[in-house]
């Protein structure tokens, strides 16, 4: 993340070593909060992401922020064709090349860095029904891909200025509108749709087509996101059905869904660096082990301050530090910070074991060892 003067880095450092991770063992998950309160332009945040430069990108229902750690800067609908072409951001995208792509309801923007607006780009022919832009991704090749709830589309020419409709997909995927997609290890890209999974096999400017349902194994053919794990397997979430692994060595599916994860209406799927997956819910968080194939689950608690500060999550990131950015759709951006600490945090709460007050001005231990708690307003504990 992207710190201005020496203070707030030092604060912020600070910060992070004084709250607990979820990669310290033994200790519980603390969720830090960014809300409107915060600066944030809207609690309902659908997707995250970070540029080259550091800084951190939400796109919201209203509006799109970008984070340097301390404000926020943004950015909404242009109007005379100019700027995002929509308050709403569904989706964000970095490509190789440090461009910062934005996906809304009614088209496509790119990140001009240089002027600090965005500028729109075409896509040809224009969508039928609908403009909206669901999945971003780059391949191996360097082609930069676009799925929209009208089909795939492809970058034209190598200034990215335009992309065109692939050309034979009619009819031949699972669906028309492209929720997902993945670049497996191999170079195949997979689109989840609407309607079931789809295996695209790229030769040259020739492509085959495998389509999946719910016939073949898969657990549900509304796809919502897909990603691969460190083994080369996809996990394969679902909008009502929970979530299937698909094993390439044996071309079968295994399926999870509730009480495995917390709730079948699966968001996000993330890998992080440390090969966990973290699963995004209508109904909490699940961090699985894919090896083990343990499962832990979080919600929301009122009790607890460090809680995730609402339950339907809608998007997920991994930053640079390895720290976890989690999207919801009424709390705003929660964050589990990557660094490791031996501290635990005791705070007040709704139940009578907690501190009676979070101002605490006095402590001291008598002979029995116990710790006596003097708090402002609070009382003693």
């Amino acid at each position: 993340m992207r710190y201005r003067g020496g203070a707030a880095i030092f604060l912020v450092f600070l910060w992070c070593c004084l709250t607990a991770s979820f990669r310290s063992a033994g200790q519980n998950v603390a969720f830090n909060h960014l809300t409107v309160e915060n600066g944030l332009s809207n609690n309902s945040v659908l997707s995250i992401i970070q540029d080259g430069q550091g800084f951190m990108w939400y796109g919201t229902r209203y509006g799109l922020n970008r984070y340097d750690g301390q404000r926020f800067k943004i950015y909404k609908g242009g109007i005379n064709d100019e700027g995002l072409f929509d308050y709403m951001v569904n989706c964000l995208f970095v490509d190789a090349g440090k461009a910062l792509w934005a996906g809304s309801p009614n088209g496509l923007n790119k990140y001009n860095a240089e002027k600090d607006v965005f500028d729109r780009i075409t896509l040809d022919p224009v969508p039928p029904g609908s403009r909206a832009i669901n999945c971003m991704l780059e391949d191996h090749r360097g082609r930069m891909w676009v799925g929209t709830s009208s089909g795939l589309y492809v970058e034209d020419g190598p200034q990215r200025r335009k992309f065109v409709r692939f050309p034979g997909q009619n009819g031949r995927t699972s669906g028309h509108s492209i929720r997902s997609m993945y670049e497996d290890v191999k170079g195949n890209l997979w689109l989840g749709t609407n309607n079931g999974l789809t295996k695209v096999v790229l030769t040259g400017n020739t492509a085959q087509y495998e389509v999946f349902r719910q016939d073949k194994g898969l657990v549900g053919n509304f796809i919502t996101t897909i990603t691969g794990d460190h083994l080369g397997r996809l996990w394969i979430g679902t909008q009502t059905n929970g979530i299937s692994l698909y094993d390439p060595a044996t071309g079968t599916f295994t399926n999870y869904t509730h009480p495995y994860i917390i709730n079948d209406n699966i968001r996000k799927v993330l890998l992080d660096k440390t090969g966990k997956l973290w699963v995004g819910t209508q109904e909490g968080l699940n961090v699985i082990d894919p090896v083990t194939k343990t499962s832990s689950a979080w919600q929301y608690n009122p009790s607890s301050k460090k809680s995730l500060s609402q339950n339907s999550i809608h998007s997920l990131f991994e930053d640079n530090n390895g720290s976890i950015w989690i999207g919801t759709y009424f709390g705003g951006v929660n964050m589990i910070y990557s660094y490791t600490t031996s501290f635990i945090t005791l705070q007040s709460g709704d139940t009578r074991t907690g501190l009676s007050n979070n101002v605490i001005s006095n402590i001291v231990e008598d002979p029995q060892h116990h710790l006596w708690i003097g708090t402002e307003g609070g009382g003693l504990n």
